[in-house]
């Protein structure tokens, strides 16, 4: 605009009919118009900004960048290093340093809290927190994993869906969540420290019946079971047989048995018959010679193994498994 301001160039008044006009009285008004036009955007969009595009704050009735058609949508600030996305004068989510989020700025839009994922670091990103068995709350609550007003949403989620022997919370539950938050009791987190995740064995549908007597409560969530090692027992052993074998005497089958006191001659005999064999008598003790033959061997074979519990682990990658808030 020119100086004045008043959309007129300001020439001055002094100027008499055949007076020569010089630039200088109006060098002013043109030289603003020049920075004017240099500066400027054409509507088109033809050329491109060379500096920051700088707007209001705004509120989310009226976010600071808008459109003429629809001003209570858009863009505002809503904190430092925060912009608050706006749909018809509501907040529908934020952008801030931990990405994109809802409206609560603490959970990324279409991932609600409670949601456990597998990550690759021994700590937790920001808007999550480790499975670990510790506790949350409000931070005034001393929780030990995280204690701040961002654990809200999660401490309601598992207060809702888990009860006091997976998610115990402090002094016990009261009357709502939102009681025990506001009383900055704390809440424990899901203890996923060296387990694994199976799918609960109804999920909705009828019970699959996948997951055996190991874990009592197989449609319970946050049921848990199994252990590290196992002894088998003798009604797990898969079914055999021992051969006891057959003794055999010597190639040919002839080997001696000697009989004490077995055998009583009849009066002036000189031999005395047993079975198949005729001996002679004299001493109380005799050997007798048999024929080939065999001894059958019965009875329970001698004990073998330790009986020591065997590993149930199977091949296995170590990761941290997180929450989110």
């Amino acid at each position: 605009m020119p100086r004045n301001g008043s959309g007129t160039m300001s020439l001055p008044n002094t100027i008499s009919s055949g007076q020569t006009i010089s630039a200088s009285p109006v060098q002013a008004n043109f030289s603003d118009i020049a920075s004017e036009i240099t500066g400027s955007l054409p509507r088109d969009g033809q050329a491109a900004m060379t500096g920051q595009l700088k707007g209001s704050s705004g509120t989310v009735s009226a976010p600071g960048l808008s459109f003429s058609a629809d001003t209570d949508t858009g863009f505002y600030r809503k904190a430092s290093n925060t912009m608050g996305i706006v749909a018809g004068g509501a907040e529908v989510g934020t952008i801030g340093e931990s990405g994109l989020a809802d409206a609560n700025a603490f959970a990324i839009v279409g991932m609600p809290p409670g949601v456990i994922l597998p990550y690759g670091a021994t700590t937790a990103p920001a808007g999550w927190v480790r499975a670990n068995g510790r506790t949350i709350g409000s931070a005034s609550s001393g929780g030990t994993e995280r204690a701040n007003a961002d654990t809200s949403a999660l401490f309601t989620f598992l207060w809702t869906n888990y009860g006091d022997s997976v998610c115990a919370v402090s002094s016990g539950r009261g009357a709502s969540a939102a009681a025990d938050y506001a009383a900055n009791k704390t809440i424990t987190l899901p203890d996923l420290r060296g387990r694994g995740l199976f799918g609960l064995d109804d999920m909705g549908n009828s019970a699959a019946g996948r997951l055996g007597s190991v874990i009592t409560s197989q449609t319970t969530n946050g049921a848990s079971g199994g252990t590290e090692t196992h002894t088998l027992t003798e009604a797990q052993l898969p079914g055999h047989t021992h051969g006891a074998g057959t003794l055999s005497a010597n190639a040919d089958g002839g080997h001696t048995h000697t009989v004490s006191g077995g055998i009583t001659a009849g009066s002036g005999g000189t031999t005395a018959t047993s079975g198949a064999n005729t001996v002679p008598l004299g001493a109380n003790a005799i050997s007798v010679t048999g024929g080939s033959h065999t001894h059958t061997i019965g009875g329970a074979t001698a004990s073998t193994g330790s009986g020591a519990a065997h590993s149930n682990m199977p091949p296995a990658f170590l990761t941290t498994f997180i929450i989110k808030l």
